[in-house]
């Protein structure tokens, strides 16, 4: 299972990465370039990526300390480790490495969430990553904006037999990972959402109450069994916007928080 799923995801990877500067409004920026202003929020910089395949994101990483996690690294680690002596290398499944290689000390300033791309997988990867998330951390969500409805098929098999036969070219396979918004959207409001608008598809969550969305209040069942076109009727859940946008808003947010945090201590001195 996780030989096959790996070598298609290579295949998405191999054509994604060519993007410039984050702070211009073009498409298609670098995920590394995405990872690093998002660090640059951050004081201390440390870094954890679920789903690192060949590395090409997570070692453009600037930060102070990242661990990379995946089954199957498709790099010399030794290499690796020798040029990179900030970094962590556990090649294992997301599952163990929350269950029993990381440390309940361990606490990350950014986590990119980029591992197999089914709801379920990065639903466990998502509540596991808030255990070592910082208190200002903020976490990532990778592909979650299918390129067409063949892209968004959940299975493999599935999803080959159906570009062959349909001729499609595209290689991208983002399984159904956008179910995930929406099940943020409605059921974890302790975290703020936005996604990137000005590259393939990406989440950016950070730790801000606010109102949930209506859209799946009664049941989750109908969450569960969304479909592509479910994903296009509603969009707007998305919270489509620019990258320096996002950016701006959880400056924002950050800023008022910590002069609501001195208000506080004034009146209590």
């Amino acid at each position: 299972m996780w030989s096959q799923t790996y070598f298609f995801y290579d295949l998405k990877h191999s054509s994604a990465e060519s993007h410039p500067n984050p702070q211009t409004s073009g498409y298609n920026m670098f995920r590394h370039d995405i990872v690093n202003a998002l660090l640059d929020l951050t004081n201390d910089r440390r870094y954890l990526e679920i789903g690192v395949n060949r590395g090409e994101t997570f070692h453009n990483i600037r930060a102070s300390h990242k661990v990379a996690v995946d089954p199957k690294f498709l790099f010399d680690v030794s290499e690796a480790i020798s040029a990179n002596p900030e970094a962590e290398y556990h090649e294992t499944t997301s599952d163990d490495y929350f269950e029993n290689v990381a440390a309940s000390t361990d606490t990350f300033d950014v986590v990119f969430l980029d591992g197999l791309h089914t709801f379920e997988q990065t639903l466990r990867d998502f509540n596991n990553a808030q255990f070592l998330l910082s208190n200002d951390g903020i976490i990532l969500v990778d592909d979650v904006l299918p390129s067409g409805f063949q892209s968004a098929i959940r299975d493999i098999p599935k999803w080959q037999k159906v570009r062959a036969a349909l001729n499609i070219q595209d290689k991208s396979w983002m399984g159904d990972v956008y179910k995930l918004v929406f099940y943020i959207a409605s059921y974890v409001p302790a975290f703020s959402f936005a996604t990137i608008a000005n590259n393939h598809g990406q989440t950016v969550l950070w730790r801000q109450q606010r109102a949930h969305d209506p859209l799946n209040d009664t049941l989750m069942e109908p969450l569960v069994r969304m479909n592509y076109d479910d994903l296009i009727l509603h969009k707007s859940t998305m919270r489509r916007m620019p990258l320096n946008s996002i950016i701006d808003e959880i400056a924002t947010y950050r800023k008022g928080k910590q002069v609501s945090t001195t208000e506080i201590d004034l009146n209590g001195t």
